[in-house]
């Protein structure tokens, strides 16, 4: 059960009648991720209506993106209740959950979502807010010095301050995603990144630690790159030792 997002609910969803029901239900059964698995005889049983009513106001909440739905063998669902929550906590969530990156989570809100809306984040110094933007995807938890993000269909644009690789983003994806043990010794250690000509340059502070992320975590690291920026990024882990 969630407090968090059961109170989300109630303050951003903007469901209505037996589809709100349902969102309190699925809210009350979720973990603070908005990750939860009931069954729909489950939600009919508690919200007192019918099992096609749930499929319905499961699908009217799901063309909102209000609410994320995986099936599964067997009839059975996972959802993910998505309003009130943070850029971050909605990636986080996604790629914990369903091993999803910024650039499949992107695709998913473009297909599921009514045509020409997609999920944004309305106001980066207060993103809590569950909102819509017309024509504008949103690229991923990028955090704007100004009240407004700065977004576009193509490649989100950059505040002064903001790290142009964006390798912070795919840091925060990753420590979600790792057990704690690798993280900490292996990608936390990484530093000074580059991003020139299409590769992504990593300093690693022993050549082991470079060893080790080339032959684990390349693939991976590059798979995120692309979702943010849109674009094949090949990745080189760097050390002084390391042979040219």
């Amino acid at each position: 059960m969630s407090v968090r997002r059961t109170a989300a609910i109630w303050q951003y969803s903007q469901m209505t009648k037996s589809a709100r029901l349902v969102m309190l239900s699925l809210a009350d059964r979720a973990d603070d991720d908005g990750y939860c698995w009931p069954s729909m005889a489950d939600i009919a049983r508690r919200c007192l209506i019918d099992y096609r009513t749930v499929q319905y106001c499961v699908r009217i909440a799901e063309r909102s993106a209000e609410l994320f739905v995986k099936e599964r063998s067997g009839k059975t669902f996972q959802f993910l209740v998505l309003p009130g929550m943070d850029s971050e906590e909605i990636y986080a969530a996604f790629l914990k959950r369903f091993k999803m990156d910024v650039g499949a989570v992107n695709q998913w809100i473009l297909t599921k979502t009514d045509p020409g809306k997609v999920f944004r984040g309305d106001n980066f110094s207060d993103p809590t807010k569950f909102s819509w933007g017309v024509g504008k995807v949103f690229q991923g938890p990028l955090k704007s010095d100004s009240d407004e993000p700065s977004l576009n269909t193509n490649k989100p644009s950059l505040s002064k301050k903001e790290d142009p690789t964006r390798w912070p983003v795919v840091m925060a994806q990753l420590k979600n995603s790792m057990d704690h043990g690798p993280f900490e010794e292996y990608i936390a250690p990484l530093h000074s990144p580059h991003l020139s000509n299409g590769v992504l340059h990593l300093s690693a502070p022993s050549q082991r630690v470079a060893e080790w992320c080339q032959a684990r975590m390349t693939k991976t690291i590059a798979n995120l790159m692309r979702g943010i920026h849109t674009r094949d990024i090949s990745v080189i882990f760097t050390h002084p030792d390391l042979e040219p």
